[in-house]
Order: structure tokens, then sequence, then C-alpha cells
């Protein structure tokens, strides 16, 4: 938690567990949550991954977001444009007193997962989760073209990203599992009565 954002590791191929064990055992806390600016810097960090990767931001905070961008749906769009570039953002909310509307908002906007811990012991099956997900990917920005008949009015329901084109991104699929978009269809009556 700091007013600042340092990359302390950047993106590199492995070299030694030590190196980032001793990055992460120097991290203390600074003044405020600058959440927006430390969730950025992890995409820019994956904007430099490799052609087909999957890349991911792992968002594991409080929510409690107090200093750089605070307002949520400003945030959203960011999301919303990292994951157009192919960097998705799963939030892992920590503690009882977590911002679970920015948490979700994030999540569901960048296309991953969100999950929920009280203390740090109950993150591993979280991780475990979002790591065999990762895994089993198979099928990855999905979007859906629908074309109506004439006279019929499509609405999504629920929160659907529409791409610029009107299409409709759907998420990430996982070997054996299953993606929906729920639709309401408005059909004009003599539409209705057409042969």
């Amino acid at each position: 938690y700091d007013d600042d954002v340092d990359v302390l590791v950047p993106l590199a191929p492995m070299q030694s567990a030590e190196a980032i064990k001793r990055a992460i055992a120097g991290v203390q806390s600074g003044g405020s949550t600058n959440l927006f600016g430390g969730w950025e810097q992890g995409a820019k960090q994956l904007d430099k991954g490799l052609y087909n990767s999957i890349s991911r931001v792992i968002l594991l905070s409080d929510g409690q977001a107090n200093h750089g961008l605070l307002e949520v749906s400003a945030i959203e769009q960011h999301c919303r444009d990292w994951l157009a570039k192919g960097v998705s953002t799963t939030t892992v909310g920590l503690g009882r007193g977590f911002n679970e509307d920015l948490m979700i908002a994030m999540a569901r906007a960048g296309g991953g997962q969100q999950y929920y811990g009280q203390t740090a012991a109950d993150l591993y099956d979280s991780f475990d989760e979002e790591f065999s997900l990762l895994q089993a990917l198979c099928l990855r920005q999905l979007d859906l073209k629908l074309i109506p008949a004439p006279g019929v009015i499509v609405e999504p329901l629920g929160m659907v990203q529409q791409n610029a084109d009107g299409s409709y991104r759907l998420s990430d699929l996982a070997w054996g599992s299953e993606t929906w978009l729920m639709l309401r269809l408005h059909v004009s009556p003599s539409s209705a009565r057409a042969p």
C-alpha cells in the first residue's frame, strides 16, 4: 500500500526464485493505496509479453483505493481497454472490509474471475483454482455477432461487453466449461405474423 508504484521485478524470464523472495521481503507499506496505479503497471508489464500468451493481472487487495484514479466506472473502462489488448484481470479481495463493488467490477470488465478470502490462508484455494483455469483455457477472445431478423431487437441482459462492431465478447473458455449470454428479444407484431 503506497501512493507511488514501484515495479520491483519487471517481466523477464525466471532466473532466480530467491531474487523474487528478496524483493517481496523488502516491500514496506507506504502512504495511501494507489490501487489503479499498481494494477495499471501490472497490465503494462504484461503488454510486453509473448504474442498469443495468456496475460492476466491478478490483483490481490482489500480494494480500498484512496489515491490516484478512484472512480469505479473509469477503472472499469481501463480494464475493458486492456482486455481488448489481450490483458485480462482477476481480482482477489482480502479481509472482511474489502471493496466488493470495485473488485467485482474490475474482474467482470477485465474478463477474469473474482475471489475472496478473510485471511492469507483462505487464498490458497483461490490461487489453485485460478492457475488450474489458466492452464485449461482452450478458447480466448470469443466474440458473438447476432444478426436479428427485420422487426426484431436484441437486448443483452446482465453485464455484457459489447464491442465497437456490435458483437459481444464472451468469457474465455476452459476445456469442458460453458459460457452463457442471456438475451431478450423484442419482436414487432408485424414480424411475429410474417410467414
